[in-house]
């Protein structure tokens, strides 16, 4: 839909007429009338025999079949203390918060504020990496690796760690919540990483360096204390990368495994069904200009999408949002899960849908409440109900009243237009660390 040029100049007009809601920052925890169970987090401490699956593809981490010449590895920063690193005990999760130590007050890249003593892993970046200047930054040994079965290979200092299927991946032993090593189930070998960007992984036997001390954040990445690096599954390769708080490539998905449904389980996800009787489908990253895809239940194959949307005197509708498997851009119906987050990562706004109708708007009515639905409608239609939105630090779309969307768990979707959903989305209070709230972009 085209608007005339009279409606693109009244639009700013209209959106600077309604007052900006109260700050969106998720707070409050769900009452007992939620639709949403909350999320179980995983124990705090040690996680023995665990994968670590990539959240972007569904591969685990794992040793490869290739070894890396020691001698070649960048410097990763002995630290000057004597004691094993499973036994340096809990560390605050501010020890990962930024790519730098950020004063408190000062600001980081893309001009916000940073709170002293934030349990994020970094304020939110935007960044997508050009995957050719990736390709030639790499060092030798970090391009191509074969993943070949490892499941009966022994291992040795500077083994490549990369990503395998997951029915032939190894184990590993990691602390939830803690600093400490990552260590190659039923050995003495441990998982470093090359501090700095596109670092490279590969095992080696306790030294105790910066390389060697990680940490599993509540949000689900993997991180190297005090580096503000990450686990990143890169293109084509997992490498040590500038932590990215809402980044698909660097949230990891720590448990066992559903070999029926080839799925990961959580650790700590207890009798919480999201998403996982949902049977895998195609990962899709892909986005068009400041338009992405919007993933639930941190799955990649999994979209946010507007359902049953019709023309309505010449005006899109479209009355809900719902969970469908992503589809390729080609499709035509793609539009319906295309949206612009970039100008809500800042701040409260309204969010729009694909480029091809750039003037529609998410909508969740004049006074939003748990159990709402939210639609989609033309933003310059919207009056008095007009809505914004924030894509939090915490990864939740909020807005107005605490609200959050979220995936309702043990739904089981709907018959709609142009697809069937796979599970219902809906408004419910904002919690801060409940994972049906949480929602990943490319």
């Amino acid at each position: 839909m085209r608007l005339p040029p009279l409606a693109l100049v009244a639009l700013p007009l209209v959106l600077a007429y309604y007052p900006r809601p109260q700050r969106l920052r998720p707070t409050s925890v769900p009452t007992q009338n939620s639709p949403v169970k909350k999320a179980d987090l995983p124990a705090e401490g040690l996680h023995q025999n665990v994968y670590l699956v990539s959240a972007r593809d569904y591969l685990c981490l794992s040793p490869s079949n290739m070894t890396l010449d020691l001698s070649t590895v960048l410097s990763t920063s002995s630290t000057s203390s004597s004691v094993p690193m499973r036994a340096r005990g809990n560390v605050p999760t501010s020890a990962v918060r930024a790519s730098r130590d950020y004063p408190s007050g000062s600001k980081d890249e893309d001009g916000r504020s940073v709170r002293e003593g934030s349990d994020r892993v970094l304020k939110r970046g935007i960044e997508e990496r050009d995957s050719s200047v990736r390709g030639k930054e790499k060092r030798d040994g970090s391009i191509g690796l074969e993943m070949t079965n490892t499941s009966n290979m022994s291992y040795v200092p500077g083994t490549v760690v990369n990503k395998v299927n997951c029915t032939q991946a190894q184990t590993w032993d990691i602390s939830f919540n803690q600093a400490g090593s990552i260590t190659l189930s039923g050995t003495e070998l441990v998982l470093e990483g090359e501090v700095g960007d596109f670092g490279r992984l590969f095992l080696n036997n306790v030294t105790n360096s910066t390389g060697q001390n990680w940490f599993w954040t509540r949000d689900d990445h993997i991180a190297i204390v005090d580096a503000g690096k990450c686990l990143d599954d890169g293109d084509g390769n997992v490498e040590v990368y500038t932590c990215y708080g809402n980044n698909v490539k660097q949230t990891w998905i720590v448990g066992d495994l559903d070999t029926a449904n080839q799925a990961p389980i959580r650790e700590g996800q207890g009798q919480n069904t999201i998403c996982t009787d949902i049977p895998p489908g195609t990962p899709m990253n892909d986005t068009q200009g400041d338009f992405s895809r919007i993933h639930p239940c941190q799955r990649s194959d999994l979209c946010v999408s507007a359902l049953d949307c019709q023309q309505v005197n010449g005006t899109l509708n479209c009355p809900s949002l719902g969970v469908t498997y992503c589809v390729n851009a080609t499709d035509p119906s793609a539009m319906y899960q295309f949206f612009d987050l970039t100008t809500i990562s800042n701040g409260s706004n309204p969010l729009t849908m694909s480029p091809s109708d750039s003037f529609t708007c998410w909508n969740a009515g004049p006074n939003p409440q748990t159990g709402d639905q939210v639609g989609i409608d033309s933003c310059q239609l919207k009056g008095s109900g007009m809505e914004n939105w924030e894509y939090t630090d915490d990864l939740h779309l909020a807005t107005t009243g605490d609200q959050c969307l979220a995936v309702i768990d043990g739904s089981t979707g709907k018959n709609t237009t142009p697809w069937n959903s796979l599970s219902d989305l809906q408004l419910t209070e904002c919690d801060p660390i409940d994972q049906h709230q949480m929602f990943l972009t490319p």
